[in-house]
């Protein structure tokens, strides 16, 4: 928090373009609120996957805090779709967390905006935890109905797909994790250009969570993105969070 508000209060004396200067700049996601709560020791389901979990101690800290952030002037809601990314780049936002897959905008923007030195690193923690923890989450491969055949051909091919040379041409064209750690084998010449997602690469080997595979998860993630958006227009937090 100090580190952003530290940025607010001393810009980067090359930062371009107009608007305001903050540490953090967030678009209202589930998948942020997630990763804070699991970095403060928090889940999103209980143990047995019964029931959402993050509604104690965690979730209501997260909340806190982002609203803390919000209104010391620190910190600012995303107005439009993808401006934090490009007022990271213009130099007029410390930090934003964002997916892997979007670090090649985030490199090419640099180079065309601001051109200062730039680094990736895992998402805060909580003092008390041993480590950060990451949340993986992207596209999934899914097998309809049909006759045997169609389906057996399917499955040989997500077979196919998942082997590392195939994983090797899907990273480096989507930049996503490929499935296949021996993939990172095939992509040198992919890192030489691409010297953050190298790095990012090795963030897999710290702990991560998977976003739920539980029926009615797109409406949670509704049900987070309207508390984060209560909470940051002035609402209070305990009350968001018991209502969400």
């Amino acid at each position: 928090a100090e580190v952003a508000c530290a940025a607010a209060r001393q810009p980067f004396s090359d930062a371009r373009g107009e608007g305001v200067i903050v540490g953090y700049e967030y678009p209202i996601d589930a998948r942020r609120f997630v990763t804070f709560v699991l970095n403060r020791g928090g889940a999103l389901l209980n143990e047995d996957s019964s029931a959402y979990a993050f509604g104690g101690a965690e979730g209501l800290d997260t909340l806190v805090f982002l609203k803390d952030l919000t209104e010391r002037g620190c910190a600012s809601r995303v107005a439009v779709r993808g401006d934090d990314q490009a007022d990271f780049t213009a130099g007029r936002v410390l930090f934003t967390i964002a997916p892997v897959h979007h670090l090649p905008r985030y490199r090419v923007g640099v180079e065309e905006g601001a051109g200062f030195g730039w680094g990736i690193a895992p998402p805060p923690h909580h003092s008390d935890l041993d480590a950060p923890t990451m949340l993986i989450y992207g596209p999934s491969y899914a097998i309809f109905q049909s006759s045997p055949e169609r389906q057996l051909a399917a499955w040989l091919f997500v077979q196919w797909m998942n082997e590392p040379e195939q994983q090797a041409w899907w990273a480096t064209g989507t930049s996503y994790y490929p499935t296949r750690p021996a993939a990172s084998d095939l992509m040198e010449a992919y890192f030489v250009e691409n010297t953050h997602y190298e790095q990012a690469l090795e963030l897999a080997a710290l702990d991560f969570a998977s976003e739920p595979a539980v029926a009615g998860y797109d409406l949670c993630r509704v049900a987070i993105e309207q508390m984060l958006t209560a909470v940051l227009t002035g609402g209070d937090p305990q009350t968001a969070l018991d209502a969400a």
